[in-house]
C-alpha cells in the first residue's frame, strides 16, 4: 500500500492519547499493509507474523478503515490516531458532519423558500450527501454527474463548513498544472503556472493563477468559493466564482454551461454563446446579444482597433479573418503581447 491510500485510512480519525500510542499504530498499520498477519502476535506484542491472509500492493483493493481499524485493535494498538496526510493525497471526509450541515442548509433554503412563495427543491440536497465517499476528492467528483448552476455554488460551501476554518491551509502549485482527475483544496491555492482543468475542481478560498487558467466543459466543473486571479481566463465548463474574478481578458465560449461571478474586471470579456451571471467591469465588454458569435454588427472592427493582427485567422470557409480565440490565447500563454496599446493589467 502506497503513502497516498495509507494517509486516506487514518487521517480522519480522532487524534492519539500520546506519541507512543500513535508510533504503535503507525507501526502496526504498515505491517498490515505489508502482509502480516493481525491474529498472530509475539509475546512482547508486535511486530507481527507474516501471512497471505491480507491483499498486497496489485493483488487486489486495500482493506476499509473498518477492517483496519479492527485489526488495529487486534495488536493492541488504538484504532483511532491522528495519521498525516500525504501532501496532495485523498482528504477524509467525514460523512457524518457533511450530512448534519447540508440538513441545516436544506432547513435554512426550505425556510427561504417558503417565505418567498416559491416552490422547495431542497431535497437534492440530502440526495447528494445520502451516499458515502472516502474522501473529498470523491464527493466533488459528483459534480461530473451534477453541475446545476444553482447547485454548485454550495459544494464548496458545504465543504468548507465541514471542514472548519482551523483546517484551512495555504498552497501552492508550482509549474503549469494540467489536472484530469478531481481536486479539491480547503482554503487559498496559487498555481505559479498556467492551469488547465479537465475535472471537478474545487477550491474553498480563493484560486491565484500566475498564468492562464482554462476549464474543458463537460469533464471541468470548476467552484472555488473566493475570488479568482489570473493572467486570463476561458471558460466553456460550468464554472462558479464566489467572489470576484481579475484578468487581463474573460473569454467564456459554448452555451451548454454558465460562469457565475461577483463581478469580473478585466481588459475584455467576451460573451461568445456563454451565459454570464456577474457584474462587469470591462474596458470592453462584448455580451451574448453584442457579440452575436462574433458576427454581431461591429464586433470585428472593434476587436481590430484593440487587438495585435496575430491573433486573428480565417476559418476554413471564410473569407474574412476574424478573432481566433486559439490564437489569442495561445500570445497569452506564451507572454506575448495582445493589445495594441498598454492599458490596465496589461503588458
Amino acid at each position: 500500500m502506497n503513502d497516498v491510500k495509507s494517509s486516506s485510512l487514518f487521517a480522519a480519525v480522532a487524534p492519539a492519547a500520546d506519541e507512543d500510542d500513535a508510533q504503535r499504530a503507525a507501526e502496526a498499520g504498515a505491517l498490515i499493509a505489508d502482509g502480516a498477519d493481525p491474529s498472530a502476535r509475539d509475546e512482547e506484542g508486535p511486530p507481527l507474523h507474516r501471512t497471505d491472509a491480507l491483499p498486497r500492493s496489485g493483488d487486489g483493493p486495500p482493506p476499509s478503515p473498518q477492517v483496519v481499524e479492527a485489526l488495529l485493535e487486534n495488536t493492541g494498538a488504538p484504532a483511532h490516531v491522528d495519521y498525516p496526510v500525504t501532501e496532495g493525497g485523498p482528504l477524509p471526509i467525514d460523512m457524518a458532519a457533511v450530512r448534519r450541515i447540508a440538513e441545516e442548509t436544506r432547513a435554512r433554503l426550505s425556510e427561504a423558500c417558503r417565505a418567498a412563495g416559491i416552490p422547495d427543491d431542497g431535497d437534492w440536497l440530502a440526495e447528494r450527501v445520502r451516499p458515502e465517499y472516502e474522501s473529498y476528492q470523491a464527493f466533488v467528483a459528483e459534480l461530473r454527474h451534477d453541475c446545476d448552476p444553482d447547485h454548485v455554488p454550495f459544494i464548496p460551501k458545504l465543504c468548507a463548513e465541514a471542514l472548519g476554518d482551523d483546517a484551512r491551509t495555504n498552497r501552492a502549485l508550482v509549474g503549469d498544472q494540467e489536472l484530469g482527475e478531481p481536486f479539491f483544496h480547503h482554503g487559498d491555492l496559487i498555481v505559479k503556472g498556467h492551469l488547465d482543468v479537465a475535472a471537478p475542481f474545487v477550491v474553498t478560498g480563493s484560486l491565484t493563477v500566475e498564468g492562464c487558467m482554462k476549464d474543458c466543459g463537460p469533464d471541468s466543473v470548476v467552484a472555488v468559493a473566493g475570488d479568482v486571479t489570473a493572467r486570463a481566463v476561458h471558460t466553456d465548463g460550468e464554472m462558479y466564482v464566489g467572489g470576484d474574478i481579475e484578468a487581463e481578458i474573460v473569454y467564456g465560449y459554448y452555451n451548454d454551461n454558465t460562469l457565475q461571478a461577483g463581478t469580473i474586471r478585466a481588459r475584455l470579456v467576451i460573451e461568445d454563446d456563454h451565459a454570464t451571471i456577474a457584474d462587469v467591469e470591462a474596458e470592453t465588454h462584448f455580451d451574448l446579444d453584442d457579440f452575436q458569435q462574433g458576427f454581431g454588427d461591429g464586433v470585428q472592427e472593434r476587436l481590430r482597433e484593440l487587438l495585435v493582427d496575430e491573433v486573428f485567422g480565417n476559418e476554413e470557409d471564410e473569407d474574412v479573418e476574424q478573432l481566433d480565440q486559439t490564437l489569442l490565447f495561445a500570445r497569452l500563454r506564451e507572454g506575448e503581447k495582445v493589445f495594441r496599446t498598454d492599458g490596465a493589467g496589461s503588458d
